[in-house]
C-alpha cells in the first residue's frame, strides 16, 4: 500500500507541474551524478561532467519557443545559458537529496545578438525517487534570482523542474516533465 501511495503522490506533482504551462525536462538529477550529453525539445543542450560520486557540474544552452517568463509564446526571442553544481546529500533505499548551485543569464535574440537582459544565480535543492529499477521522478526546486537593476525578482532557472525519467539502458533516459529551458521531452546519454 506505501508503494501506492507513493506513486499516486508523485504522479499527481507531475501532472499538477504540467498544468502549470512551464515546460522542460532534461534537468540535473539527485538520483545519479554521471558525465552526460542532454537534448531537450525546447531545443536546447546541456551536458554534465561527473567530478567524483556525489559531485556533477553541468552546463546548459537553450533557445526556448515558449518562454512564459517573458510573456511570449511560441518565439523564439530569448537563448538562456545556464551553469551549475550538484552535490549529493542522501542517498537511502532509493531516495535521494542533492545541493544545486550555478549561475544563468538570458540572451535578447530579435534581430541581432545583444547583451544580457536577465542575469542571475540559482540555487536550491533537488529531490529523485526511484519508482522501479527504470523510472525514476525527479522534482527540483532551485529558484533563481535576477540581479539586473532594477530587479526583476524570482526566475524558473534553468536547474528547476519536475520530471519523469525511464532508463531502458543504464546509459540512456528519456525524460517527460518540465523546466526552466523550455524542454518537453529530454533525451540524456551517459558516459
Amino acid at each position: 500500500m506505501e508503494i501506492y501511495w507513493r506513486s499516486a503522490i508523485c504522479s499527481s506533482l507531475i501532472w499538477f507541474c504540467l498544468s502549470t504551462m512551464v515546460l522542460a525536462a532534461p534537468l540535473p538529477g539527485a538520483d545519479q551524478p554521471e558525465t552526460q550529453l542532454r537534448l531537450g525539445t525546447g531545443p536546447s543542450l546541456g551536458a554534465s561532467l561527473k567530478i567524483n560520486p556525489i559531485w556533477e557540474i553541468g552546463l546548459s544552452a537553450a533557445y526556448p519557443a515558449l518562454n512564459f517568463q517573458q510573456g511570449s509564446y511560441f518565439q523564439f526571442d530569448t537563448a538562456r545559458l545556464g551553469a551549475y553544481s550538484l552535490v549529493q546529500l542522501l542517498n537511502i533505499n532509493g531516495f535521494y537529496i542533492a545541493g544545486v548551485a550555478g549561475v544563468f543569464t538570458d540572451f535578447a535574440v530579435v534581430n541581432e545578438f545583444s547583451p544580457p537582459n536577465t542575469w542571475g544565480i540559482q540555487a536550491g535543492a533537488a529531490f529523485a525517487y526511484d519508482l522501479n529499477s527504470a523510472l525514476t521522478v525527479r522534482v527540483n526546486i532551485v529558484p533563481g534570482i535576477d540581479f539586473n537593476v532594477p530587479p526583476n525578482g524570482w526566475l524558473l532557472s534553468p536547474a528547476s523542474g519536475v520530471a519523469l525519467v525511464w532508463r531502458p539502458q543504464p546509459n540512456i533516459a528519456l525524460s517527460f516533465g518540465v523546466n526552466g529551458n523550455g524542454d518537453l521531452l529530454g533525451l540524456s546519454w551517459g558516459f
